[in-house]
């Protein structure tokens, strides 16, 4: 029985618990490991915020040129009439409603033109015809329930009605009254660009010019339209001044900016 005993004694001592110090090198081990891990968790919430952010964002901006390409591809052709079809805010007299980025004849922050629209995609009890007024125009106004300005993309739609009475009685179509943010005839397509340009084209023996509107052309046959967009974060951190929103250069703007572009066939007659 002694020997026995004796060993049953060795055995107990060999599975004796953890020393101090192997546990403060444990508990150190282990605090590295979930500091580490607490990291990686807040760095993957952080990225998937921006990320978040970013396409509420640029899905907007996406779904701007899905809007555009559409009404230009059933805009109405003329073979001489120049206001079918109106590029640039210079061109006409809406200026003072429109804060737009870039002024020329080739390269407008805003379009308006004549489309037509089926009667769905128009106001209840005014759709008798398909002819409709559409026009885009960049302005920097604060949104509703905000005090912070931005950059931000309008649609503007008159219906087939009211068309057409500015059709048949001359009194001109786009320029009165003049289009602005939060009117009842604007909707508000995309917040927080920081660019909003359109380029007109005409093909001429197989070549693409910049197009100069005349009699002879009154509409391009082609248009570029970019649309430069930022995320919600990045516009948060940009001052209540058109100046700092229309700098590519910023390092605010710089690292987030995405450019989104669509070239539209236009219907000639």
């Amino acid at each position: 029985m002694a020997p026995n005993f004796v060993n049953s004694v060795n055995s107990v001592k060999k599975f004796q618990g953890f020393t101090i110090l192997e546990l403060l090198v444990a508990m150190t081990v282990m605090s590295l490991l979930l500091v580490l891990l607490l990291n990686m968790v807040d760095n993957a919430t952080k990225l998937w915020r921006e990320n978040e952010n970013r396409v509420d964002s640029y899905r907007e901006a996406r779904a701007a040129l899905g809007i555009m390409s559409r009404d230009l591809a059933n805009g109405l052709s003329s073979l001489t009439n120049t206001n079918y079809f109106l590029l640039d805010s210079s061109a006409f007299p809406l200026v003072s409603g429109i804060g737009g980025i870039v002024t020329n004849t080739n390269s407008g922050s805003a379009l308006f033109f004549l489309t037509a629209l089926p009667a769905k995609a128009q106001e209840r009890n005014s759709n008798k015809s398909d002819v409709c007024q559409v026009g885009y125009f960049a302005a920097f106004n604060s949104t509703t329930g905000s005090t912070n300005q931005s950059l931000n993309l309008y649609r503007y739609f008159r219906s087939s009605d009211p068309t057409f009475q500015r059709l048949t009685n001359g009194t001109g179509l786009f320029n009165t009254p003049a289009p602005f943010p939060n009117s009842d005839d604007t909707e508000l397509l995309a917040r927080n660009i920081t660019g909003f340009t359109t380029r007109a084209y005409t093909l001429t023996n197989n070549t693409l010019i910049n197009f100069t509107q005349t009699t002879d052309t009154p509409q391009p046959d082609l248009i570029e339209i970019s649309i430069r967009a930022i995320n919600q974060d990045a516009a948060r951190k940009l001052p209540n001044d058109l100046s700092a929103w229309t700098n590519s250069n910023s390092p605010i703007i710089r690292p987030v900016e995405q450019t989104f572009t669509t070239r539209i066939r236009l219907n000639k007659p």
